[in-house]
């Protein structure tokens, strides 16, 4: 049965709402199911896989579920990432052997909104292709199939290709701020081991983001 939805949450760049009235259970696997068909229906890969993370807000496991169970339904293999920030997302695209990528973020906007951020074949997914997606949604024609999924780590690939790529020689002495979000996952453990002199402001992870909203657009935000 097709799911009704909010045709608002088709942004340019992502599919982002707020959880509590835009992304249902349906909509968001009818979202999976789309961007699997997609993705099958527009390219030439002979296996179809896509890693699929997220960020830390309340909602986001129950949206990464939902996706995986609506991509899987369509055919298409999962690697479930786990919790990461959406550059670590997309660094996926080129150290897995997937076609594309989901990073499950509400990025700057408040706790109580969430999305889908989307790569295809090592590109931003965006626009026309967005559309696509709401497209395949209003057709109710997705394909059909039983992918699997399995978990993967990238976090100590991450790290080690951050120190193999960057070399910090002068004695730097700076403080930074992760906003209680998933850069504290990562940020503080690799400036360590990069010996870098550095202070950590709300590193602590909660995604309702108790300090600030994640937005550094705002000049309140930043007061600390």
């Amino acid at each position: 049965m097709l799911s009704s939805y909010n045709p608002e949450i088709f942004k340019a760049y992502d599919i982002r709402g707020v959880v509590e009235t835009d992304f249902n259970e349906p909509i968001v696997k009818n979202i999976g199911k789309a961007f699997g068909t997609y993705i099958q229906k527009t390219s030439f890969f002979e296996n179809f896989s896509i890693a699929v993370s997220a960020d830390v807000r309340p909602s986001s496991k129950r949206l990464k579920n939902n996706i995986i169970e609506g991509l899987t339904s369509s055919g298409v293999d999962v690697v479930d990432i786990g919790v990461l920030p959406t550059p670590i997302n997309y660094f996926s695209n080129f150290t897995l052997n997937v076609c594309g990528s989901i990073q499950i973020t509400g990025s700057h906007n408040p706790s109580e909104y969430n999305g889908f951020k989307f790569t295809f074949n090592k590109k931003s997914f965006f626009g026309d292709q967005i559309q696509g997606i709401r497209s395949i949604i209003d057709s109710n024609n997705f394909f059909e199939g039983k992918g699997k999924v399995e978990v993967d780590s990238l976090e100590e690939r991450y790290l080690q290709y951050m120190k193999n790529h960057f070399k910090i020689s002068k004695d730097i002495r700076f403080a930074f701020d992760c906003g209680n979000a998933c850069a504290g996952l990562i940020v503080p453990k690799l400036f360590h081991e990069m010996s870098i002199n550095s202070t950590a402001l709300y590193s602590e992870i909660d995604g309702t983001f108790p300090n600030h909203h994640p937005d550094p657009t705002v000049d309140s935000n930043l007061e600390e």
